[in-house]
Parts: structure tokens; sequence; C-alpha cells
């Protein structure tokens, strides 16, 4: 209530229960408020008789009043997501309990129709208690989920599966710019095939965009997993984010072979129909610009996992084998010889007595991986700062130099995750993965091995 010199409040009268003659002031409890009903229509004008305080006590009902609101606005923001994450684990069927379903809701697509609350402040709190609530696991290793048939993403797809959920999507391939249904991308070289059996699996790895650090390091696997015969008689198809230009340039700039399918979505439309990540807090993608999106995803927001492996790059991984490192060295040649930084690095550590006749640089693209051996660093596995000094490549003179060519077409695509999908002899799929966040994406090595075993 305020006092007769303040302008009168109008209430609704379902809203606003009436008060009563006779009630004691909470404010100084020793006065009694009296109201005076005026009906208009359905409303109701209240205006409580004389009655004054201090200035300062009539300052402190608003601040409350914005305190208990921004409260309850939360609060009713945290309820209404549990029973958002309930619903989602029944239509799923998800065994998880709830505090598991909230970490893995992220690596999902949020439903087209969540909106987060109208009020600023309710939204502020949303994105402060999701900041929070990541930072407990930002050192934590990315969340593991089943990959195999009864991985949650294939349940989420329903009967319809990969190939069927991918009807409709328009994918072009790179080479040509020739367009396809994306559904074509997983089915088998010859119709009979199915029927009759024997056809070869189909490896779908959908990468984020081309100018993405997950985007190029899987490309750089799998080329040299290529390289090496490791894929088998598998059929490799790779769809990124962007158009045929953008991808035209990243093949170039990382010489992938003519023999890759690689192909272009401008729209990200596969990526949304097999539900795969939006990335961080994508109930706000309307209020939050896509780029400070990506700033909390590398934070650990809507990316579980990503600051491990980034401190991976440093500190290595010995118990690593060769399959899974060789693409390493590979990628520090390739990018020194394109003139990707550092193309040299010095022969030898601060604390390292210099020889005769030696060179005081190496140049990376001979040496590789060559530059940490007998250094102290180990001789096996991944050594500290090898990965790290590919991705100076890569983000340095590979994404930054060249990000005009390689941006997706729209800015809400920085975000959007990808993921993988093997389709065995029966047009199924026998393994599914969904991107974690950024670089804790499809393990290109288990992909492989899933589609050598059809």
């Amino acid at each position: 209530f305020r006092p007769l010199n303040c302008s009168p409040q109008l209430w609704h009268t379902a809203a606003m229960p009436v008060m009563q003659p006779g009630v004691v002031c909470s404010t100084c409890g020793s006065h009694t408020l009296q109201t005076v009903p005026a009906m208009a229509g359905n409303r109701l004008f209240l205006e409580p008789a004389s009655h004054t305080h201090q200035r300062a006590e009539l300052r402190r009902g608003p601040a409350l009043a914005l305190t208990a609101s921004m409260v309850a606005g939360a609060c009713l923001a945290a309820v209404a997501r549990r029973r958002q994450l309930r619903h989602r684990c029944a239509q799923t069927g998800s065994r998880h309990s709830l505090w598991k379903t909230m970490r893995f809701s992220s690596l999902a697509a949020a439903p087209p129709d969540e909106k987060p609350s109208a009020n600023p402040w309710s939204a502020a709190l949303g994105v402060v208690f999701a900041v929070l609530g990541a930072l407990p696991d930002i050192f934590k290793a990315p969340p593991e989920e089943p990959t195999g048939r009864n991985a949650p993403g294939l349940a989420a797809l329903g009967d319809a599966g990969v190939l069927g959920a991918l009807k409709g999507c328009t994918v072009q391939a790179v080479r040509d710019g020739s367009a396809k249904d994306g559904s074509e991308l997983g089915a088998a070289d010859a119709p009979w095939e199915d029927i009759l059996g024997g056809s070869r699996a189909r490896v779908l790895l959908f990468i984020t965009h081309f100018g993405d650090f997950n985007s190029w390091e899987e490309l750089q696997q799998l080329r040299t997993a290529l390289r090496e015969d490791r894929v088998g008689n598998a059929r490799i198809a790779v769809v990124g984010i962007g158009t045929v230009e953008s991808g035209r340039k990243l093949a170039k700039m990382l010489e992938l072979p003519e023999t890759l399918e690689l192909y272009a979505d401008p729209s990200g439309a596969c990526h949304t129909a097999l539900g795969f990540s939006r990335g961080a807090l994508p109930e706000y993608s309307e209020m939050l610009n896509p780029y400070l999106r990506v700033f909390l995803m590398l934070i650990g927001v809507g990316s579980p996992g990503t600051i491990r492996t980034v401190l991976s790059g440093y500190f290595g991984d010995a118990t690593l084998p060769k399959e899974k490192t060789s693409w390493v060295d590979e990628a520090l040649k390739q990018g020194a010889a394109q003139g990707r930084f550092p193309t040299r690095v010095p022969q030898r550590l601060p604390w390292e007595a210099s020889k005769p006749g030696e060179s005081e640089w190496v140049d990376v693209a001979e040496a590789g991986s060559q530059v940490w051996d007998g250094r102290g660093f180990g001789e096996t596995g991944l050594r500290p700062f090898e990965l790290a000094t590919v991705r100076l490549q890569n983000m340095v003179s590979g994404i930054i130099d060249n990000w005009d060519d390689l941006k997706p077409p729209e800015d809400e695509l920085l975000v959007q995750q990808g993921g993988a999908a093997v389709i065995g002899g029966d047009g199924q799929a026998v393994y599914f993965y969904r991107d974690k966040g950024i670089l804790t994406y499809a393990p290109v090595e288990d992909v492989l091995a899933a589609a050598r075993s059809c």
C-alpha cells in the first residue's frame, strides 16, 4: 500500500486480496490500515487510509519488491527447468538420475519451443546460475554416454533413426557444388545391397563450422587415417557447417585428399535434425550474442571437458597409442609447409648447451614431432606442447587469418556442435556420438573402429 500522497495503485481483484479493516501495519506495528474500495469494471482501486512513515522507510519498499521479484523469478525458472528435464527423461526413457540428466542436458539441442522468461532479471540470473553451476566441473573430463545402438541420441530420434532424420536436409558437395538429400549420405552403394546384405559401413562425420577448432582437428586426424589405410572399406562422408566456398578454402588449406567426400551445410540443418548440442545456453540465444556464448563455452558452460582438453595439449599424455598421435606429426609438418606459424622452433631449450655447428632453429616442416625427441619429454605418446603447437598453427595462421572466408553464414551457427554416426549394413546406426563442446568432439579412431567392426 502507498500513502495517499502517492499515486493510487491499480490492482486486479483476482490477483490482489482485499485487505480487511483493522489489520495491524507490518512496518510500524502500531497503526491500523483501512481500505477504501472503489470498483471500476472488473478492477478495484484500493486507497489506504491516511498513514505515513519516514521517507527512508518508504524508499525500502521498491528495493525489497525488486529483490523478491528476482528471487521468485529465478526459483520459478529452476522449477520449470527441472520439470522440463524430467519430461525429457520420460520421453527418452533415460535411467539417469536427475543430476546426471541436468549435466547431460547440454549435449542435446533444446526443444524449439523452449523459451526463457521474458523478465530480463530472471534471464540474467539464469545465465549467472548456469555459469556458477558449470564452474565445479570445468577441470573434469568430458562426460561419457553410450555410443552404440543404445545411445541416448539415437533413442531421441525415434524409429526414423539417423537416415530418417536427415531426410529433407540438403547438403552440397564441396568439390562441384552439386546438391543431394542428407539421407543419401548413408545410403548403400547399390539399391540391392541393403536387401541382400553385404553393404559396407558408412561413416557420417558431422563437423562444426569450417572455421572451428573441432573441424580442423577432426579433418587432420581423418587425413592421416586415410593415408595410413586405417579406414578399411568403409565409405566416409563429412558434413561441415558453412558455404561451399568455405569448404573449398578449408580443403585447400589442409590439403585433403580428392577422394574424401566433403559436403557443406550452410544452415546446419543436418546438425539440428540429429539433435546435436546448440552450445552454451541455447534458451537465451535471442538475448546473448553468439560470440559471448562461444566465450562461455571456452570456460566450460555448455561445453563440459573443454578446459581439461585444452590443458592436455600442454601437458601431453604418454599413454596414447601411436595411431592416436601420428596425426599430430603430420599436422605439424603440413601446417609449417603451408606457412602457418610457427614454422620454426628453437633448436635448444634455454637450459641446454649449444653444440658445435648446430643450427639455432629447426624447420618444423621437416622435423615435425622429432623436435621433441631426446628432450626429456618422453619418446612415446603425446609429448607436452606437441598438440598445443598444432592448435597454435590452426588458430593463428589458419582460422584467424582466414576468418572471413571460413566463418558460417549466420553467427548463431558459431556455437552449433556436431557429432558422428556409423551406419551398418542393415541401414541402422551402430554408433552415434554427440560432441560435448569445444575440442570435445567425436574421437575419430573410435568412429573408424566402429566402422571396421561392421
